[in-house]
């Protein structure tokens, strides 16, 4: 099935960031010379998402803000030649796709914050963009993400679930997945993102892989086991060895 819907919680008070988030929502700080909710915007709609909800709270109104016309704006770029690079930015920011807007009107976390799209969602897969998480890449994660899911129809955790046949053991699996990933990542002197995105893309081998170290490492600590008795030599065997 496709994942055609994503969740962008944006609704956190950005405590992280203050002061340079206390007149400004954190997902609107500029990375270079656009905020960084528009850079996990053009990555949802670039993996194949045609719907995106953003889950925003009091004072996030500069959010919706940047996705409308600005008409005013527009009107006095339009026909400019000098400025018609700016023009053509302004309008994108306008014309991405779909995207709607819903405030978590009390601040219970990230997983209240995905709640609050329940009825957005319905019965449908989803994927989950941070507001202030960027990721470069040529193939974006999202989709990368999006093309596992539609190849193996269950999401990470499933997957990990189905190997494992226990709640504990599939999330200890996954732990020690992502903790393989980042001391390879430490390890590897190639480009560390393109790293990381492309181990995270063989999950299933992954998972299996490090199922198998644990594994071995449980049959290091055992005690050894004795020895199997040396089998007595046939007297063919015997005559041979006089």
């Amino acid at each position: 099935m496709k994942v055609r819907k994503a969740i962008i919680p944006a609704a956190g008070m950005g405590t992280r960031v203050l002061p340079a988030s206390k007149a400004v929502p954190k997902e609107m700080l500029n990375i270079v010379d656009k905020p960084a909710i528009q850079y996990i915007v053009e990555e949802a709609f670039a993996s194949g998402i045609e719907e995106i909800l953003v889950i925003t709270n009091r004072n996030k109104g500069a959010i919706e803000d940047h996705f409308d016309h600005a008409f005013e704006l527009e009107a006095k770029l339009e026909g400019n030649e000098s400025k018609k690079k700016i023009y053509e930015d302004v309008m994108a920011c306008s014309n991405f796709g779909n995207i709607y807007f819903l405030r978590q009107k009390e601040t219970k976390g990230l997983g209240h914050a995905v709640l609050c799209a329940k009825n957005f969602i319905g019965d449908e897969p989803f994927a989950v963009l941070y507001g202030d998480d960027v990721i470069l890449s040529e193939t974006p994660c999202t989709k990368q993400l999006c093309d596992a899911y539609e190849k193996y129809g269950k999401t990470i955790y499933q997957r990990a679930l189905e190997q494992t046949g226990n709640r504990e053991q599939a999330q200890a699996v996954l732990k020690n997945v992502f903790r393989t990933l980042f001391r390879q990542l430490q390890d590897s002197s190639c480009d560390p993102l393109l790293f990381l995105l492309e181990g995270l893309t063989d999950l299933e081998t992954g998972a299996l892989n490090v199922s198998a170290q644990n594994s071995a490492a449980a049959s290091e600590s055992a005690p050894p086991a004795e020895d199997p008795p040396a089998a007595e030599e046939t007297p063919q065997e015997e005559h041979q060895s006089q």
